[in-house]
């Protein structure tokens, strides 16, 4: 693997880390006890800097996914702790905007599809942004609300989710038709529509959700099958489509607790466990929890895991390294050793292309306090010609140390190995 670049406590300061790779690849935004949000560009260089108005830390920095969206473009969202105030910075003119959306303690910030579809299928340009509380409350905002909002405007209005929650919202996720499925620490998960609030379903479940996503048995159309994390045990499939049918899918226990997952392909999840495994398991309901693959990535446990659909690869931090494995033949394409515990990992991503992955660390030495950084910060197989270079590079310096301390001249030396190899 190859470095390209890492970020650390210089600018991020004492303590965790949050980034995020935007849409596209081309932009990171990082941010730490300086609250200060640096946003770089794929090579590791400075974009800008946004200061947010309060002194608080930064709790939220995600990314919309509208870069081809006509008015708002790719925007960065950023939340601050006991703060109401949303910060919006546009990649298309480098600028900021503040937003009192009139809601704090904010604990998910989530932004809708890049294309969505209307509920009779026609084509909708919305751009919405789910907003979660630990009071259980969940209100979307409406970028197009922005635009139409008087400069002396203060405060967005912003649709509230007609669901009751009482406790914390902890995960949610979109599908391409503009429904929210969150889950709360009060074991139940409610849908939504984001344009209006209104409540598509709620369901109780038997532990807290630990996350959620949409999936479906299909590689195109709308994602409508809410898959959930249940207290890292199991997993729920509820489709929306077929209510009275809820699945719910078990695995062995000596695989451990259930780090997390992802749909792929038509109807397929791959997991990772903590004690270090990884299994596929299908959805479909001729095969409905059987598994397709099983192996032990890591000898003692496996602390994260991140699939890209783009190269088909899977990347897994434990046991001190991170592994990448083309999923196609489930092959070892690259392996990175940490030099420390692989507990200090706390987050592991693919950019969207699928070309570079990231890890956020947080170290602890004797000379310095407790902090964490964005360190190896991108990472990307060797490339055959890097590899080739490298090996002829090896290959010449043993020769020349050879040469030197024989008092042989590198001719004749290579001639004699050369002898050598021939007599061999």
């Amino acid at each position: 693997m190859h470095v390209y670049f890492s970020v650390d406590q210089r600018l991020h300061g004492v303590g965790p880390v949050k980034y995020a790779w935007d849409p596209t690849g081309n932009f990171l935004a990082s941010t730490g006890s300086s609250r200060v949000v640096h946003i770089f560009d794929r090579r590791g260089e400075l974009v800008d800097q946004i200061v947010p108005p309060s002194p608080s830390i930064c709790t939220h920095v995600v990314w919309s996914n509208s870069r081809d969206h006509k008015v708002h473009g790719l925007t960065l969202a950023v939340t601050q702790a006991n703060s109401s105030v949303l910060v919006l910075w546009s990649a298309s003119t480098q600028t900021t905007q503040h937003v009192d959306v009139g809601v704090k303690e904010i604990t998910l910030l989530l932004w809708n599809k890049g294309k969505s579809t209307t509920m009779e299928g026609g084509e909708d340009n919305s751009v919405l942004l789910a907003i979660g509380t630990s009071k259980g409350q969940v209100v979307f905002y409406d970028m197009d609300d922005l635009a139409a909002r008087a400069p002396s405007q203060q405060r967005v209005n912003v649709r509230t989710a007609l669901s009751k929650h009482k406790k914390k919202i902890l995960c949610g996720d979109w599908n391409s038709q503009n429904e929210f499925a969150f889950g709360s620490e009060d074991r139940q998960v409610s849908i939504c529509y984001g344009k209006d609030g209104s409540v598509v379903d709620q369901v109780k479940i038997k532990a807290a959700p630990v996350g959620i996503q949409f999936g479906g048995r299909q590689s195109s159309g709308v994602k409508r099958i809410v898959s959930v994390n249940m207290g890292r045990e199991t997993i729920l499939l509820y489709d929306l489509n077929e209510k009275d049918n809820a699945l719910e899918l078990a695995f062995q226990a000596r695989y451990g607790d259930i780090v997390d997952y992802r749909w792929f392909g038509a109807g397929y999840i791959i997991a990772g466990f903590s004690v270090g495994y990884v299994v596929v398991i299908s959805t479909h309901m001729n095969e409905i929890g059987q598994e397709q693959y099983c192996a032990k990535f890591h000898d003692n446990w496996l602390h994260a895991i991140c699939y890209n659909e783009i190269n088909g690869m899977v990347a897994t931090c434990g046991d001190a390294c991170i592994k990448v494995v083309r999923m196609v033949d489930w092959k070892e394409i690259a392996v990175e050793s940490l030099h420390r515990d692989a507990a200090a990992f706390d987050d592991l991503n693919w950019t969207a292309d699928g070309r570079l992955l990231s890890a956020c660390a947080a170290l602890d030495h004797a000379a310095l306090p407790s902090t964490a950084h964005l360190v190896a910060a991108i990472l990307t197989p060797f490339t055959p010609p890097i590899l080739v270079l490298t090996v002829l590079s090896m290959v010449g310096c043993i020769t020349f140390a050879m040469s030197w301390s024989l008092d042989v001249p590198i001719w004749q030396l290579l001639q004699a190995m050369v002898g050598l190899g021939v007599r061999l």
